[in-house]
């Protein structure tokens, strides 16, 4: 008698984690099902996306969709959005983005868009054009450890509360106001390759000390449009570049005035 209330308390306990695990497949396809309906809406408005999905199931494409294995790969934004925590919302639910781009829209909808999308620890490029992005961008960059292209043209960024991204290998910062202290803390990331800034104010001693912290690993600094405040004359502009190529000599060294 005792072996019998066992197995029946055995079947009982499997029967209920049967039916919860139904119930939780099905509020899950149901969650999946609106959000790929809303995701159609900001596709018809203008949203890009590429999806990756399992090789099996390339052939039907809305049921590969609602597999838990696929995602979305690329986005391009370059819209009007209606409701940008709304959007960050819908990109956070189908996660592991590897590239996101935005072209259009308001800095402070980049900063909720961005702030909703959640942890992606896949993103590898992040490109923001056409909005000048401000430091409320800092704290997403600061969890995003896996960004290896990042380019934010133009923005209201000085540099010097830049987060450590050990994998950022190319960055550009074209119309800024990167000051001497951040430039020197973004040559510090680890293995950063290719450094882009314009438009800014800078000292020859900050370029130097920038180059010297970061000559290991950089292989261009390109530096346009600069105010070089402690060197005015050609002469003393020929000097800063004579002597960042004899501490570098590898680097490709671009810089205009």
């Amino acid at each position: 008698m005792p072996t019998l209330t066992k197995k029946r308390m055995l079947w009982a306990t499997a029967a209920a984690m049967m039916l919860t695990l139904g119930f939780l497949a099905c509020q899950w396809i149901l969650e999946r099902g609106r959000a790929l309906a809303t995701l159609e809406k900001e596709c018809a408005a203008g949203l890009q996306v590429q999806w990756r999905v399992p090789s099996w199931a390339e052939d039907q494409p809305y049921l590969a969709r609602l597999w838990p294995g696929a995602y979305l790969g690329k986005v391009h934004i370059d819209y009007p959005m209606k409701d940008a925590a709304a959007l960050g919302g819908l990109l956070c639910h189908f996660g592991r983005l590897e590239t996101l781009s935005i072209g259009a829209g308001a800095a402070d909808e980049i900063h909720h868009l961005l702030f909703h999308c959640g942890d992606q620890p896949h993103l590898k490029s992040l490109m923001i054009f056409n909005v000048e992005v401000d430091d409320r961008i800092l704290p997403v960059l600061a969890k995003w450890h896996s960004i290896e292209t990042l380019a934010m043209v133009p923005n209201d960024l000085t540099g010097e509360r830049f987060p450590s991204m050990p994998k950022l290998r190319s960055i550009d910062m074209s119309y800024s106001r990167v000051s001497d202290k951040g430039l020197v803390l973004l040559t510090s990331c680890p293995v950063l390759e290719d450094l882009h800034i314009s438009s800014t104010s800078l000292t020859s001693s900050a370029i130097i000390q920038a180059v010297s912290a970061g000559r290991a690993h950089l292989r261009r600094v390109s530096l346009s449009n600069i105010e070089l405040t402690d060197g005015k004359t050609a002469n003393d502009q020929n000097k800063l570049i004579e002597a960042v190529h004899q501490m570098a000599p590898k680097l490709k060294f671009d810089l205009s005035f």
